[in-house]
């Protein structure tokens, strides 16, 4: 019988982490994309590729609304946002989340929630 393997949870990470303005979190999700240039030969088959270095990083925040239903996030279109649980790297350190888009559920005997989209780029504050 081989010898289990025990993994030390210390660096380990349960759950949101910071709590934001007007929701109760339930899903927080980030990503980071930079586009990719692919080279051809003359037949149109990739030999390789180049980075075009227009770096982003997306959140997605999910959650039950804690607040006025026009308050969630305290976010407005146009206006750079603080993300407390946002992590700085991967070639975007600077820059302000802007809103994409914003969603609100109301159904019957269930809580009002909201699903929020945000774009990062490192060049636009």
């Amino acid at each position: 019988m081989p010898t289990p393997t025990f993994v030390s949870a210390t660096n380990m990470i349960k759950g949101v982490v910071a709590v934001e303005t007007a929701i109760n979190i339930s899903d927080f999700r980030q990503g980071w994309t930079n586009e990719k240039i692919f080279i051809e030969d003359k037949v149109g088959s990739p030999t390789g590729f180049v980075y075009n270095f227009l770096a982003a990083s997306t959140c997605t925040i999910t959650g039950e609304i804690t607040s006025a239903l026009s308050a969630v996030l305290g976010v407005a279109f146009g206006t750079a946002e603080t993300i407390a649980n946002s992590v700085s790297g991967y070639g975007v350190t600077t820059g302000g989340f802007y809103m994409d888009d914003i969603e609100i559920s109301q159904s019957r005997g269930a809580l009002a929630t909201a699903t929020v989209n945000f774009t990062k780029h490192p060049d636009i504050t």
